[in-house]
């Protein structure tokens, strides 16, 4: 079948879709070649359509396909990110009435599962007869997903799980997740085993399991949910996070891992276990971009919470500490009017340029209609000029953002240390 053909060779070259991805020349060529492997340009011709479906399908969790085949250029195509949030579709209310107009065909306790439920076929397909014709820039998969939670009040933490007919809803159990909480933490020390299982087995299933998902994207997931509450800077005292922190983080990531294994909580949370200690770092680099969001919109708790790093001497059920410093690489102390401008200028300059890009995004999608529609058309050179400010100034804005990303990086590496250190009894080594 040439789409599971087609889309075999975009996982097996590209691994996972992103946004700047360019389809140039020799991509094209390399991919006729592969095709014609197999089929000829007769069957190519003939099935292109389920060709452009994988194509579809594959860049679906990025953006919208724009899709063209002729013979004498082969494939082009333009990627067009998702503009639009779930929560601010059209078409969010009417989903909802969907949803709750066929209450019949939603399934409590599905397969025998107290906290799960199904929604059915029907509802499905009501859906996608309703999104068929839709031109709004929204991933509508995410769309059905937040359309279900808010259809039937189910919480932040409750997980929607696409499958090939149905969605399936597993409800959070808080009881389950504060045990987990108290079940203390190993360091990371990377030879250990994992809640008593080998480390080549943990190894072996974390390889199957992101094999297929992306390790980046489940860690940023299982983070987001933790800042909502349990490790909401705008609200956690120093002492909380250094109590807690991971413990949460671990918790959260050993539920995120029964979405996609069967097994056993015990060996999810080994393989949770394993996540933290091999992605220590950029767990807490997600947290550091967290506080500068955090920071940028003047929130005054978050702002005090890391000052507090500052290298100090307290007192602590009755024992003398120090807390840790932020220092640069030169250990040189990054003062409180450092971090707040880099903060505001990091964020400032990234948004300037995100929105630029939305702008761009739009434009280009009308050239390529244009385009696609007819050889020559008289709006193309006055699109082509508004394409080309657009470009420059986003490279005018990126090059403001490279000046500055020596001061930058070193900011976000003094947070990502402390954020990863803990307070040191008074007279003990740093190490």
């Amino acid at each position: 079948m040439i789409y599971q053909y087609t889309k075999r060779y975009l996982k097996d070259k590209y691994k996972e879709p992103t946004e700047n991805f360019q389809w140039k020349n020799l991509d094209n060529l390399n991919f006729l070649h592969h095709i014609q492997l197999r089929y000829s340009d007769a069957v190519l011709k003939k099935e292109i359509q389920e060709v452009k479906e994988a194509f579809k399908d594959f860049f679906e969790p990025i953006g919208t396909l724009l899709f063209r085949y002729t013979e004498e250029y082969g494939v082009r195509f333009k990627i067009f990110p998702y503009r639009v949030k779930p929560q601010d579709s059209e078409h969010l209310e009417s989903i909802i009435k969907i949803i709750k107009k066929n209450k019949k065909h939603i399934q409590v306790c599905y397969k025998g599962q107290e906290n799960q439920i199904a929604i059915l076929g029907k509802i499905r397909r009501d859906i996608d007869a309703l999104m068929f014709d839709s031109e709004e820039s929204v991933h509508k998969k995410e769309l059905t997903k937040y359309a279900i939670k808010k259809a039937l009040h189910l919480n932040e933490k409750d997980i929607v799980v696409e499958l090939k007919r149905i969605y399936i809803v597993k409800i959070f159990d808080e009881n389950a997740q504060e045990e987990v909480l108290e079940t203390p933490l190993e360091s990371t020390d990377t030879t250990k085993t994992h809640n008593g299982y080998a480390k080549e087995n943990i190894e072996k299933s974390y390889n199957a399991i992101f094999k297929k998902a992306d390790i980046k994207e489940f860690i940023q997931n299982a983070l987001a949910k933790t800042f909502q509450d349990k490790l909401d800077f705008a609200s956690i005292s120093h002492d909380y996070y250094e109590k807690k922190s991971l413990k949460i983080i671990h918790a959260q990531m050993s539920q995120d891992l029964s979405y996609y294994s069967a097994f056993e909580e015990d060996y999810l949370s080994g393989i949770a276990t394993y996540i933290l200690r091999n992605h220590i770092y950029h767990i807490h680099e997600i947290m550091t971009e967290k506080l500068l969001q955090e920071i940028y919109h003047k929130n005054q708790n978050a702002t005090d919470f890391l000052l507090q790093f500052n290298g100090s001497i307290i007192l602590h059920n009755g024992q003398k500490y120090k807390l840790p410093s932020l220092q640069d690489k030169h250990s040189q102390k990054i003062s409180s009017a450092m971090i707040t401008s880099t903060a505001f200028l990091y964020i400032n300059i990234q948004n300037k340029i995100q929105t630029l890009k939305e702008k761009l995004t739009k434009l280009q999608k009308k050239i390529i209609n244009l385009e696609f529609a007819s050889e020559e058309n008289a709006q193309l050179e006055s699109l082509y000029i508004q394409e080309k400010n657009i470009k420059y100034d986003i490279v005018c804005y990126e090059k403001d953002l490279l000046q500055k990303q020596e001061q930058i990086e070193s900011v976000k590496q003094a947070i990502t240390t402390v954020l990863m250190s803990r307070k040191k009894p008074l007279g003990t080594s740093n190490a």
